[in-house]
């Protein structure tokens, strides 16, 4: 664009365009790509617009700003902030948990001395009055399940009757607040670039020079251990291209750094309505300009100039702008537009409960059944000591 505006502008016959491989990176004390060109005076201006930097503004004149390029984390926000058992134990604060342990403790010691003072009959069976079915009373209450009582027991049937109660309004407030906070909206959890450190969430940024060249100049502590933690690490080095980025973070689980020009184009065409809704943005670092950059003393600087300021005057800069950046989609946030689900993850903690259920009753069962061979044996042996020998037997 600049050498098609030179040549229109000015009386230029020719010009020569050389190709690089990189905008420019210091190594050693000397410049590679564009801004290495322009240092080693192998051209005289850029045709490509470059970041501001103080080492490279040593070298080379920046002759005028361009325009602004961003570039953020996207990623999904997450339903929930901590682990994924914590979609159980959210709905109730740490306090009211205490609580009602407490509660049901004292109902279960209560139950517990009423049978012992009045010896009742308590269970259907009306020889087990034991602690141990005493407290599987207590976790049938608190599971809506039952157990038939005798009826003579008054004051027992009491002591089951408040906690059957206390259990169902639990019950029913514990439901809707765990359902309710799986379909709802999210909560915007990750809001800076610390909160995405120690974030569940993995990371990755575009394969681009100008984010290498940021992590390895930059002192930022959070960025640095941003670096370690979840990109370049022992076993994973996530630098990809836009697309292959914004497919992880599709999938959710994945924050990706990338030019939100790009970034956007791909979420416009291959991301859903609700997926769209539920993208945020974290920066790493605030949005920066790009200027067109010559040999320094060029003579050519004052028409470059000239001819950049006719771009933004005539409104072509603009024009080109809203061609090459894409915006944002925008969230159409309507109720019912999309099928609300719950994916395997939150789902999760009440399988593996019910896996470590199954291998902690099959472990006692055997057990038990080792224990009772045990006993057998033990009784066969007292059983034969206890017996006189024949020969005895017989002479007495």
């Amino acid at each position: 664009m600049i050498t098609k505006l030179c040549t229109a502008l000015y009386p230029i016959a020719y010009v020569e365009v050389q190709r690089t491989n990189s905008w420019g990176y210091s190594h050693n004390g000397s410049f590679d790509g564009l801004i290495g060109a322009l240092q080693r005076r192998e051209a005289e201006f850029g045709c490509s617009p470059v970041l501001f930097k103080i080492n490279r503004a040593e070298v080379v004149d920046y002759v005028v700003p361009t325009w602004q390029t961003k570039h953020t984390f996207l990623f999904r926000q997450p339903k929930y902030q901590a682990s994924y058992y914590s979609v159980y134990t959210r709905p109730l604060d740490g306090v009211v948990w205490r609580c009602m342990l407490g509660v049901l403790l004292v109902a279960g010691l209560t139950l517990n001395l009423i049978l012992k003072v009045k010896k009742t009959n308590f269970f259907i069976d009306g020889r087990d009055s034991s602690l141990s079915l005493i407290w599987l009373l207590i976790c049938s209450a608190v599971c809506q399940q039952g157990m038939p009582v005798n009826k003579n027991a008054v004051s027992a049937r009491i002591i089951i009757f408040v906690t059957f109660m206390f259990s169902m309004m639990v019950y029913q407030f514990y439901n809707a607040n765990v359902l309710s906070s799986l379909l709802n909206e999210q909560y915007s959890y990750i809001r800076n670039l610390n909160d995405l450190l120690h974030s569940d969430l993995k990371a990755g940024v575009e394969d681009m020079p100008f984010n290498k060249d940021y992590f390895k100049r930059t002192t930022d502590p959070v960025s640095l251990d941003l670096y370690k933690a979840k990109i370049a690490t022992d076993k994973h080095y996530n630098f990809f291209d836009a697309e292959y980025g914004m497919g992880l973070v599709k999938r959710g689980g994945f924050a990706f750094h990338v030019d939100t020009s790009a970034a956007y184009a791909v979420m416009r065409k291959t991301f859903s309505e609700r997926e769209i809704c539920e993208v945020g943005e974290v920066q790493l670092f605030p949005p920066q300009y790009v200027g067109a950059v010559a040999v320094r003393g060029s003579q050519y600087r004052e028409y470059i100039a000239v001819g950049v300021s006719k771009l933004l005057e005539t409104g072509l800069m603009n024009r080109i702008k809203s061609i090459w950046e894409s915006r944002k989609p925008p969230c159409a946030k309507q109720r019912y537009s999309t099928i609300m689900a719950v994916n395997i993850r939150e789902f999760s903690m009440a399988l593996l409960f019910l896996l470590w259920g199954c291998m902690l009753s099959l472990f006692i069962l055997i057990l038990e059944i080792f224990v009772h061979k045990i006993k057998r044996r033990n009784m066969g042996r007292t059983h034969l000591k206890k017996l006189k020998p024949w020969g005895e037997t017989y002479s007495s």
